[in-house]
């Protein structure tokens, strides 16, 4: 898998996953609560409003901001959902129409739609998925518009048991405010990098 791309703090911490900060802040107040009230200080016990206030300021922000990389989750996770599902075409309502596949790596050649949506159909045609767990699922927004996602499954699709799988997905805002995936690498396939060329 490649590295991600660089997140900043207050985008990892505040706008993705707010909980740990905002339950922190949240626990060090109550413990100024507690501890004030326990030794006679009102002076911490009104402290305690200044992280309280920080607390809920950070889960309300986390919670009412939707990142590039929650966008990018959910529609790496609906196509995930529609290829178990056998939907093709529903499959394909989640790709750009200048989408592009890549084999092995992210900077080798890239295969245009019609190469992805034959692959798609193929798949559904020649794959039943019997299970599919998806083990990694990773959101690193690059701009407001565009998010990389690095996605691990492991899925049965009939032959010999689950293997798994690494995608990178990259998912962008569209003219028309929709979300879709404009570039997919599949990095391998039961730890194996897929020929570079199919």
């Amino acid at each position: 898998m490649p590295d991600p791309p660089s997140v900043g703090l207050f985008t990892r911490f505040v706008l993705e996953n707010p909980y740990p900060l905002g339950v922190g802040l949240a626990a060090f107040a109550l413990v100024l609560v507690v501890a004030g009230f326990r030794e006679g200080r009102m002076d911490r016990v009104r402290l305690a409003g200044v992280p309280l206030l920080l607390a809920v300021a950070v889960l309300a922000t986390g919670t009412l901001v939707v990142t590039s990389a929650e966008r990018g989750k959910q529609v790496t996770r609906a196509l995930v959902d529609a290829l178990v599902a056998d939907d093709a075409v529903g499959a394909m309502r989640l790709f750009a129409d200048d989408a592009l596949l890549h084999l092995g790596a992210t900077t080798n050649v890239g295969y245009d739609i019609d190469f992805i949506r034959d692959g798609v159909s193929r798949f559904v045609d020649r794959f039943d998925v019997v299970s599919n767990r998806v083990t990694m699922l990773d959101g690193y927004r690059e701009t407001a518009d565009r998010a990389t996602i690095h996605l691990g499954a492991w899925t049965d699709a009939g032959g010999f048991g689950p293997a798994p799988s690494q995608w990178v997905v990259v998912v962008e805002r569209q003219t028309d405010d929709t979300w879709k995936v404009t570039d997919l690498t599949l990095i391998s396939v039961a730890g194996r990098a897929p020929p570079t060329s199919w």
